[in-house]
């Protein structure tokens, strides 16, 4: 128990019941024209409120829930390969865009990454968020 709340340091906990956490931002450019690159100018982390529900068992815990509460918002620069200046965008990611929530081992109950897919115009295709999850030792 020693452990969990030693790495459970960096989360910050405001007066809701949301916790937040900086977490990786890995953005991805899905674009439809073939050989067709480009350069993105973002944040390499971004900050999400997060709810989060433990069902505990007498042998541990059975069941844990992870909700993201508020949007995601960041500001990006989308650069074709080759070209001299970017298109500039707003990205807003609302909790229902996150299609997949995937599980990674770590040592703590915690937001890790953010994986976003966009279209070459900056349009939200689908995004992913990966979730530390505890193994004991």
């Amino acid at each position: 128990m020693d452990d969990l709340v030693v790495s459970l340091v960096d989360i910050k906990e405001d007066n809701s019941e949301d916790y937040h956490a900086d977490v990786e931002l890995d953005i991805n450019i899905q674009s439809k024209l073939k050989g067709v690159y480009y350069e993105i100018e973002a944040p390499k982390e971004v900050t999400i409120a997060y709810g989060m529900e433990l069902e505990y068992r007498s042998w541990g815990i059975k069941d844990l829930n992870i909700t993201v509460k508020h949007n995601i918002e960041f500001d990006l620069t989308i650069i074709p390969e080759g070209a001299d200046e970017g298109k500039e965008v707003h990205i807003k990611i609302e909790p229902s865009d996150i299609e997949k929530i995937s599980w990674v081992e770590g040592r703590s109950y915690t937001p890790s990454s953010l994986d976003v897919g966009l279209d070459e115009n900056g349009n939200v295709l689908d995004v992913e968020l990966f979730v530390y999850y505890l193994v004991p030792d």
